[in-house]
């Protein structure tokens, strides 16, 4: 990135002499430039040894690109393949994530999302990856990179590293782990493992899981979730944490399995809902069938309390809701196309005068 931004500089200046030899050294006014990089003055802390414990998101470089970044957008699909499609060997790719690491660089984080069986050199670089996250040399910068690179590769036996660290690590380095699981992409193998440390004692581990298999869509990670809250005794199902049932974007096939846990009509009715509102157009269809056949409207007003926030904007949701709120007879179906219209147009009115006060 620095070479591309040094070359466009020198290009620029070199534009410029052309420009003031011809204008007679008329000079325009002095623009100031704003280039986005991945410097220790944005996003980086200065001090590793005495810094708190990893926040991923102070370390995001490339994913904070402005409209002055030096980079295309064919740039970025470039650099957003594959990793196996852009590097020749488990030694380039290394190479690329470790100075990928030195200013958390997403771009390159988003080549090694859950490569597959495709990646003929993955076992042999993941290797090498497993000492890098745990090596004493490692900087808590880089160690996050690491662990994040573990968590999102989809592969089981990198997932189990971390949670072994988890277990054994103190402090600093215990949260570094926690924070990268909790990013974690798999399949259903990497779901029944880390459903099986939802029995922890280890807090940590087990917000992490929960998280974990939060961001997980499948209808064995719905499940999973329910049968650890409701084993819990816990209503509110880590809610209040922004993790749990009620925060999974569940897939098409997982909607089935929420149907039946909102149709229980008990106190973990409402995460099922909130997850069922938060796949968009299919899950909100499938809900307002629930509310227009019921038998129990005074429940159904008291479970789509707060439900409004869980309905994506989409022209498609806004039509079916317009229809809803005109024709609705559960007057809990209503309530809520009405509250969800209201709120998008609000948001609408807000996004305008933004525009306006920027102008």
């Amino acid at each position: 990135m620095k070479k591309i931004f040094i070359v466009v500089l020198l290009l620029g200046v070199g534009v410029a002499a052309w420009t003031l030899s011809k204008s007679g050294g008329q000079q325009p006014a002095p623009q100031q430039t704003q280039v986005a990089s991945n410097t220790e003055d944005s996003n980086t802390p200065q001090d590793s040894e005495n810094s708190s414990p990893i926040n991923r998101n102070e370390f995001l470089g490339s994913g904070d690109r402005d409209e002055n970044s030096d980079l295309t957008d064919e740039s970025i699909e470039e650099e957003a393949r594959p990793a196996y499609e852009v590097y020749k060997s488990s030694d380039d790719a290394l190479d690329a994530l470790k100075k990928g690491a030195l200013d958390y660089d997403d771009l390159v984080l988003e080549q090694f999302t859950d490569l597959g069986p495709d990646c003929q050199w993955c076992d042999s670089l993941y290797g090498e990856v497993r000492k890098l996250v745990t090596a004493s040399d490692t900087t808590p910068e880089q160690r996050s990179y690491f662990a994040e690179v573990l968590a999102i590769s989809g592969r089981i036996e990198n997932v189990e590293t971390l949670v072994d660290q988890i277990k054994s690590a103190k402090g600093e380095d215990a949260d570094i782990y926690a924070e990268a699981l909790e990013l974690t992409v798999g399949k259903d193998d990497v779901v029944k493992f880390l459903t099986t440390q939802l029995d922890t004692d280890n807090q940590t581990l087990k917000e992490a899981s929960v998280a974990a298999i939060t961001n997980q869509g499948s209808a064995l990670a719905v499940a999973a979730l329910f049968k650890h809250v409701v084993e819990r005794g816990d209503p509110d199902g880590y809610y209040a944490q922004g993790i749990g049932p009620g925060e999974q974007i569940p897939e098409e096939a997982a909607l089935p399995e929420l149907q039946d846990y909102v149709l229980k009509r008990d106190a973990y009715s409402h995460l099922a809902a909130k997850a069922m509102l938060n796949n968009g157009v299919s899950g909100l269809k499938r809900f307002f069938d629930i509310l227009e056949n019921s038998n129990n409207p005074n429940f159904d007003m008291q479970m789509i309390n707060g439900l409004a926030d869980h309905v994506p904007y989409e022209e498609a949701a806004e039509e079916f809701l317009k229809e809803k709120a005109a024709t609705a007879h559960n007057p809990a179906a209503k309530a809520l196309a009405e509250k969800a219209l209201a709120d998008f147009n609000q948001d609408s009115g807000e996004s305008e005068d933004s525009g306006d006060a920027e102008e």
